[in-house]
């Protein structure tokens, strides 16, 4: 599948909270493979017709608790160097032209990125 150029931007700071719930931190475990290090790297993505495709694809669930919504994940690989996972908050009304990328460290610091500094995402196939 084709990569996707994003662009980095700040995020709102909910999901530091969220990534630290125990329910959470034990379906990124088991599901995923690692404890996700607590905040996301959000992307700014402009080509539409492309994320709709990979929102299209199938991807790992992670099931919610009572007042919590759902969220599909995506493994990928960020400038085809670190890999990472796209998390996907099944809630309507969620953003479409942003991404939020997790990892078991910070990707900002492991990729030394700034507000404004562009890298490409390419989905890893067959390991969903």
């Amino acid at each position: 599948m084709t990569a996707i150029l994003g662009i980095v931007r700040a995020g709102q700071g909910q999901a530091r909270e969220f990534m630290q719930l125990d329910w959470v931190r034990r379906q990124f475990r088991d599901k995923l493979g690692f404890d996700p290090y607590p905040g996301t790297l959000n992307l700014q993505i402009d080509d539409r017709a492309a994320l709709a495709r990979w929102h299209m694809q199938p991807g790992i669930s992670i099931e919610p608790s009572p007042g919590y919504c759902a969220a599909k994940c995506h493994r990928v690989r960020i400038d085809a160097k670190v890999d990472a996972v796209w998390i996907v908050p099944q809630v309507q009304g969620y953003r479409e032209d942003v991404i939020e990328l997790i990892a078991a460290a910070s990707l900002r610091e492991s990729l030394h990125l700034h507000d404004g500094d562009s890298v490409w995402i390419q989905r890893v196939e067959g390991e969903e």
